[in-house]
């Protein structure tokens, strides 16, 4: 008769789900020049710590802020834990992401392009998933100029007790709009004549000043 032989030992497969990766902006819009700060969110839907984990970042038309900005957020063991001033090629290593859970990497970034500026991060890959997970949302950062005005009397001359025409030229190099402008002007040594408020600007409130009236403000513009 035939007999079989002993049974093999008893392995086990271990089936790993690949973290994800979230990113945001803050603020989400930012003037020209100023900061923001990004937040990596990594997320481990598996039982069990991923560690070693690493992910890229390819800044377009931003950078990481001057002077060299600290690398932060609740990810243990984040390697570099600061940034070279203008660096656009990140790379984050050593990253473990506890189980069940998410940890963060934040630093910052600025920008002087105009505009929306979309940005994506690298898939994460860890010691125990080395294939990186899908890459994360594109959020935009949308850097603005800031808005310059200029000032000129029409005639710049006048006689006393007369009037003259007050013109504030608002001036936006923005790709887009800027609403709910607004400025003050405090006259000094002269006065408002009263009337109406005119000109191109759309909204502009109040739309008629108090004659004598020396402290005025201007607001929900629209350029």
């Amino acid at each position: 008769t035939t007999t079989a032989g002993a049974a093999s030992n008893t392995a086990n497969l271990t089936v790993l789900a690949v973290p994800t990766i979230t990113k945001a902006f803050s603020p989400q819009s930012i003037i020209s020049g100023t900061d923001s700060l990004v937040t990596l969110t990594l997320a481990n839907s598996n039982g069990v710590d991923l560690t070693g984990g690493a992910v890229t970042d390819t800044l377009a038309n931003m950078s990481a802020v001057t002077p060299p900005g600290p690398v932060g957020g609740t990810c243990v063991g984040t390697t570099p834990n600061t940034l070279a001033a203008g660096a656009t090629a990140l790379i984050f290593t050593g990253i473990t992401i506890p189980a069940n859970s998410t940890c963060t990497v934040t630093f910052s970034v600025t920008s002087t392009i105009l505009g929306a500026q979309p940005n994506t991060t690298s898939g994460v890959s860890t010691t125990q998933t080395p294939s990186p997970g899908p890459a994360s949302n594109t959020p935009s950062l949308i850097v603005y100029a800031v808005p310059t005005i200029s000032k000129a009397f029409n005639p710049a001359a006048i006689n006393s007790g007369g009037n003259s025409v007050v013109t504030l030229t608002l001036s936006s190099t923005n790709p887009g709009s800027l609403v709910g402008a607004n400025f003050s002007d405090t006259l000094v040594n002269m006065s408002a004549v009263g009337g109406p408020v005119t000109g191109t600007c759309v909204g502009i409130t109040p739309n008629t000043l108090a004659a004598g009236a020396t402290n005025l403000g201007f607001t929900a513009i629209t350029l």
